[in-house]
């Protein structure tokens, strides 16, 4: 059973009047018989009446919307793709769909495409002009892009033969083809090229008040299931954004607050100036962020939090490998990421291993205390290990000539090797032990719905390009005053 409804939100009456734009964008915003119709449509006439306002809709060219949005206070302007590039130039209410970037060729048509830069080598793709499609195109360096002022006009120009390809999304061409008298099968995907969710842009003079309020509304909507019921009756085959299903009431969400575990080991995890930074704590705050999720993030030894992971409810602990052993001892969201784990030596050590073999007639070899390398090797009957509570230690030692080798994480090692000040020349891998993928691991008590939404989301992430952005900004970043 649905929640009731919230009650309206009071609004200042002396607000200033908002001028509410939108485009002809069947089946999100669209005109029949004279009357402004389709899913964005409801949501925003939905808003108004729980705040107590009334402001007719205008239906202008994009282009105009867009540039009115820019330069003029008091505007919103939906359904606007809330791109990377824009995110800086508006405030945002949403989400309230999502939209797949999709090259569409005729249905008779042999063309196949595997990847953009097939795409760049094509005569003509077909572009609505200022579109984030396009723009999307254009930051790529795109050349051979035919723009028209009217999405139905690339539509026409594929139907017709003057281009090779037609650059729109999931939600509209089926629409925009029956607007033609075509059926939506007369075209066919040759290639989804991107993912971004459709919000409200408000201009940035509009007073933040009144974003918050239109907001405060629109999740309220979700809480109460009327989101639902309007996204499902025009866009019945496509899910709800995943940060609007986060916030429908769910006993698993509600009653089982979440714990979240991880430990200094950077890149991926470590403190910086006193707060939470690295690779994966910036994929798991974003996935917080979309699930509205604000449980803070706990740093504790590696063994500390593995043992807590293992024995108790609604814990996730990352980054965490996940390897063969561990594979029935939790729940895993991810992958995160991927490393590789070798065995170091010093380099003036001129030591040869070539086998597991090699490397037990070696004295010692420097572990992280229930680190998956560490596992790794006791599952293969070694005995010559020497656990440390830190991979610092573990280096520590190795420098020293206390270990004649040390197992850890490609990535970790080149971190830990600058924070600690040494040499990086002054240490070599010598043997890969393993490749092995990064996850969050919650507890097998933690409940399969919560487990499942924080995939969904990650998924999600990964599709609309979010997850890359992530690691990239991460490959060569720079590590300064962070916990070794």
């Amino acid at each position: 059973m649905n929640a009731a409804p919230e009650q309206p939100v009071a609004q200042n009456s002396e607000a200033p009047a908002l001028h509410l734009l939108t485009e002809e964008l069947p089946p999100l915003n669209f005109t029949e018989n004279g009357e402004i119709r389709g899913l964005s449509v409801d949501m925003i006439r939905e808003i108004q009446r729980r705040l107590g306002i009334e402001y007719p809709i205008q239906m202008v060219p994009w282009a105009r919307g867009y540039h009115t949005l820019q330069e003029r206070p008091n505007v919103a302007l939906f359904s606007t793709a809330r791109s990377s590039e824009r995110e800086a130039l508006f405030q945002w209410v949403g989400p309230l769909t999502n939209l797949a970037f999709v090259f569409y060729k005729r249905a008779d048509s042999p063309l196949e495409l595997e990847d953009l830069d097939e795409a760049r080598q094509l005569d003509a793709i077909a572009t609505y002009r200022d579109d984030v499609r396009e723009q999307f195109l254009i930051e790529r360096g795109f050349t051979n892009l035919d723009s028209s002022t009217k999405l139905i006009s690339g539509a026409r120009k594929l139907l017709e033969g003057r281009v090779d390809v037609w650059l729109d999304s999931n939600l509209s061409a089926p629409s925009v083809m029956r607007q033609l008298g075509r059926s939506p099968d007369a075209i066919e995907r040759a290639l989804v090229i991107h993912s971004e969710p459709i919000y409200i842009a408000f201009s940035k003079q509009t007073s933040p008040a009144i974003v918050s309020r239109w907001q405060h509304a629109l999740d309220a909507m979700a809480r109460d299931g009327t989101f639902a019921r309007l996204h499902r009756q025009w866009l019945p085959n496509e899910p709800l954004p995943t940060r609007m299903a986060a916030l429908i009431p769910s006993p698993e969400l509600t009653n089982h607050p979440l714990q979240l575990y991880t430990e200094e080991l950077p890149p991926f995890n470590f403190t910086q100036h006193g707060k939470p930074t690295g690779k994966s704590v910036d994929i798991v705050h974003e996935i917080q962020r979309r699930l509205s999720h604000d449980a803070p993030i706990q740093f504790v030894p590696w063994t500390r939090g593995y043992q807590t992971a293992l024995e108790s409810a609604n814990v996730g602990l990352f980054t965490t490998a996940r390897t063969t052993e561990r594979e029935g001892l939790f729940q895993w969201v991810g992958p995160i990421g991927h490393s590789r784990v070798h065995l170091y030596a010093r380099s003036d050590a001129n030591l040869t291993v070539t086998s597991l073999e090699d490397a037990r007639q070696l004295g010692s070899i420097g572990t992280y205390e229930d680190d998956a390398g560490e596992q790794f090797l006791s599952d293969h009957g070694f005995t010559n290990l020497y656990g440390h509570r830190s991979p610092t230690a573990a280096l520590r030692n190795l420098k020293a000539g206390r270990i004649q080798l040390w197992a850890s994480a490609e990535e970790n090692a080149r971190v830990i090797i600058a924070l600690s000040g040494h040499d990086a020349n002054g240490f070599e891998p010598v043997y890969t032990l393993y490749e092995v993928a990064h996850y969050i691991a919650f507890s097998l008590d933690t409940p399969k719905k919560v487990v499942a939404l924080w995939q969904q989301t990650l998924d999600a992430m990964r599709k609309d390009g979010t997850l890359a952005r992530i690691q990239q900004r991460w490959q060569n970043a720079p590590y300064r005053n962070a916990s070794p």
